[in-house]
């Protein structure tokens, strides 16, 4: 393998991600998918030859009428908000990852009683970018190049 040569396709990473979106979804943290306790954050992250990785967050203290309560979610899901946010996920990364030379960065999903409400991109690039899909069509000057010159 060349040093920047890329080694997860669009194609694997989105097969990747699912397994991994499954998994959590309906294992490690089903309370996404339920109404009762269904708020939180779901992070999938890319980074540069490398597999995603996800994570999740949620508050387990409420004030509810001045009170505290800690609440730790349950493990039950709703059948029909799982398959729903599944759906959502899917269109999401695929299209993500389609628009994608280089996936990096982060999608971080929210849910509120259950369902997405928002999902938000923080792409991440560096340098050495550069080296792995070439160098821009454009350069600084294009931008710089003074209008009057031009019309003259």
């Amino acid at each position: 393998m060349k040093r920047n040569e890329i080694v997860y396709t669009a194609e694997t990473l989105n097969d990747m991600t699912m397994e991994l979106l499954i998994k959590r979804l309906t294992e490690e943290s089903p309370h996404l998918s339920s109404p009762e306790h269904g708020h939180g954050i779901l992070e999938i992250i890319y980074a540069f030859n490398s597999p995603p990785r996800i994570s999740d967050k949620y508050s387990i203290i409420s004030n509810s009428g001045g009170d505290f309560e800690v609440l730790f979610p349950s493990k039950n899901y709703d059948e029909l908000y799982l398959k729903n946010n599944i759906r959502y996920l899917y269109y999401i990364i695929t299209r993500y990852l389609a628009t994608r030379i280089v996936p990096q960065g982060r999608l971080t999903v929210e849910f509120q009683n259950g369902k997405i409400i928002n999902c938000t991109v923080n792409n991440e690039g560096t340098y050495k970018d550069l080296e792995r899909s070439g160098k821009p069509k454009y350069n600084l000057d294009d931008f710089l190049a003074d209008d009057e010159e031009e019309e003259e």
